[in-house]
């Protein structure tokens, strides 16, 4: 192979292959990249890993501290019931304080309309329940993964899935 050869298949790799394998992988793990997202909703996360704010006891939404007490105890005992429920266990989100909301609702209010669409370059995270919008408007951005479930997905399906593709291209003699 020339040095000529080499920088065009290199170059192909770049602008070609390693997009084009990142966007298959994304797509051949939708399930992982919403349960990922799932994991983050259940540790309090918001897409930046920082915990979701306003807590429990600073949510204007209810009108007395009892009233936000009440609904914490209420979040706290199907928390307990539920203890083991994590969609993916493999990133290290620390345990959250019992005052940080976690998004965790049942039905049809909210997690069970996630959906991904996945883009040339970029996917979208989303939810489409009567939840959705109120939830987006208190918490911010809450869609897409947070920098540790990033580096799972990275190192655990991504990477490997590029670095097959690349030694399918260039073979070692």
């Amino acid at each position: 192979m020339t040095v000529a050869e080499a920088h065009r298949r290199i170059l192909r790799i770049r602008d070609e292959i390693i997009p084009q394998t990142a966007r298959e992988s994304a797509n051949n793990n939708q399930d992982v990249l919403l349960d990922l997202n799932r994991d983050q909703f259940l540790y309090g996360r918001d897409a930046e890993g920082e915990v979701l704010t306003p807590s429990y006891s600073q949510d204007p939404y209810f009108e007395t501290p009892e009233a936000a007490l009440s609904y914490k105890r209420k979040k706290e005992a199907y928390e307990a019931i539920h203890k083991g429920m994590r969609w993916n266990t493999a990133v290290g989100f620390p345990e959250k304080d019992s005052d940080t909301p976690n998004l965790i609702i049942t039905g049809t209010l909210f997690m069970d309309y996630l959906f991904i669409n996945i883009a040339s370059d970029t996917y979208e995270v989303g939810s489409t329940g009567i939840a959705a919008p109120d939830i987006e408007r208190k918490y911010g951005k809450i869609y897409g993964l947070a920098p540790l479930s990033k580096e799972y997905f990275w190192f655990g399906f991504m990477r490997p899935d590029i670095m097959n593709k690349i030694r399918q291209l260039l073979p070692v003699k």
